[in-house]
Order: C-alpha cells, then structure tokens, then sequence
C-alpha cells in the first residue's frame, strides 16, 4: 500500500520467495481499517457495521427491557466498536459525525424516535 506524496506513482513489485505481492489499496492493523490515500486514512465503515450489528442483536433481544436497561446494554456492549483506538487515530470531523450519527441512532431506536 502506498500513503503520502509518491500514492500515484508506479510501484516496483516486491517479491518474496519469487512471489510477486499484490498492491492492496485497504489493510487492517489491529482491528482499524486503513485506506491509500495521500495520506492514512481510516475507513470507519468497519465500526460502524460492528456498532449496527451488536446494536441489531441487543435490541432484538432486549425487546421487553426498560429503556435504561437498553441503554446501559448498548453503552458496555456496542460503544466500544465506535470508540476503539479513538486516542491513537486522528479522525476528521466528517468522519467523527458518521460515528456520532451511529451512537445517536442507538439512542432513536432505545427511545423509539
């Protein structure tokens, strides 16, 4: 994968063992995926389908709960999809208010909004 000023330009092959390795334009390194760019990118549709999955799950299964019962389900099960490594990424502010607008849609769907 290439990042930064050299992302356009052509890649000499790398091999191992005369095996050429592929050029990969999304890898994931410790449960973050990253995307080529002119510089790193997160791609933070992965945590966001993790967050909506076990979101999903919860409520399905929780249907006859109270509301804060829900609620405390979705903090200590689904929240830390959306804010693991948040410390180590530097994430730009659109891609910070797509998370956002996942954890506001938990709080719709536990408040029936």
């Amino acid at each position: 994968m290439c990042v930064g000023k050299h992302y356009t330009s052509a890649v000499i092959s790398v091999f191992i063992d005369k095996v050429a390795l592929t050029k990969v334009t999304l890898f994931k390194y410790l449960g973050v995926s990253f995307v080529a760019d002119r510089e790193p990118n997160v791609d933070v549709s992965y945590m966001k389908r993790r967050f909506y999955s076990s979101c999903n799950s919860i409520l399905c299964k929780s249907m006859l709960a109270p509301e804060p019962v829900k609620l405390q389900l979705i903090k200590s099960y689904c929240l830390p999809y959306l804010t693991y490594c948040m410390g180590a990424l530097q994430l730009s502010e659109t891609k910070l208010r797509e998370l956002n607008v996942c954890w506001n849609d938990a709080f719709r769907r536990v408040f029936g909004f």
